[in-house]
């Protein structure tokens, strides 16, 4: 259920980031640059992104790391663990402090052949950086701060050409770029420069200051979060099997 209400919330981050770019189109501005003799040339979109794409983001991953603990606490009812309050999927800050992790109250009641499968996928900074990730987006929605997505841009200049005196070099600024207050800068020239330009957008939602996947297009890695998720709730169910938690 948990993962069927995570895919729900990625297709609604889905159809409003499409309908945020649909709708907000960018138009064209010249602002003069600080150094006094040159200005800037931006897409400027009208609106904010939607804080509807922050809130979808957020809740898959805490409908993710949900169906993970979900699934250690199932376990440990199959083994007849007396206690389940404290059972959790296990995650770790790094490869070095799993093991501790695996041995401390919230896994140490597992079976030996489902902690071996947890800690094959390395839920832990430096292991899986999906896992990782869905772990520290809810932990940190939870205990200190939200994560905001932002605008993630790729611009590209095929064709320039002016038939002024160039007095200062032309900079381009092609190539992939985080984008601050819904502002894309693609060039800077001299103050005043009359030229002709194409120029090729392509425009995407990335995730915050969130380590291992900071500047990452959220969408794909939802999805893949999600197939990750999967894959664990499906292979456990097989190993549980295995060992003859579930006949």
């Amino acid at each position: 259920m948990r993962i069927a209400w995570a895919k729900k919330d990625i297709a609604n981050f889905e159809r409003s980031a499409k309908r945020f770019f649909k709708h907000a189109k960018p138009s064209l501005v010249t602002d003069p640059d600080p150094d006094g003799v040159r200005e800037l040339h931006k897409l400027r979109f009208g609106k904010q992104l939607p804080t509807t794409l922050t809130q979808k983001t957020i809740s898959a991953c805490e409908n993710l790391r949900s169906a993970l603990d979900l699934l250690a606490v199932q376990v440990a009812r199959l083994a007849s663990v007396p206690d389940v309050d404290h059972i959790h999927f296990p995650f770790s800050k790094c490869a070095g402090d799993f093991k501790s992790r695996l041995n401390s109250r919230a896994c140490k009641a597992l079976p030996d052949g489902i902690k071996a499968l947890f800690a094959s996928y390395e839920p832990y900074g430096g292991g899986s950086d999906l896992l990782w990730a869905i772990n520290e987006l809810a932990n940190t929605s939870k205990h200190s701060s939200i994560i905001h997505v932002g605008f993630r841009s790729g611009v590209a200049l095929p064709y320039l050409e002016t038939s002024d005196a160039v007095y200062l070099p032309i900079e381009v600024m092609e190539g992939l770029c985080d984008s601050a207050e819904n502002e894309i800068v693609f060039a800077r020239t001299q103050r005043g420069l009359k030229w002709k330009y194409r120029l090729q957008l392509a425009c995407g939602v990335s995730f915050g200051k969130i380590e291992r996947i900071e500047g990452k297009e959220v969408y794909p890695n939802l999805v893949a979060m999600v197939d990750a998720v999967t894959l664990i709730v499906n292979e456990t169910e097989i190993v549980s099997r295995r060992i003859g938690l579930i006949s």
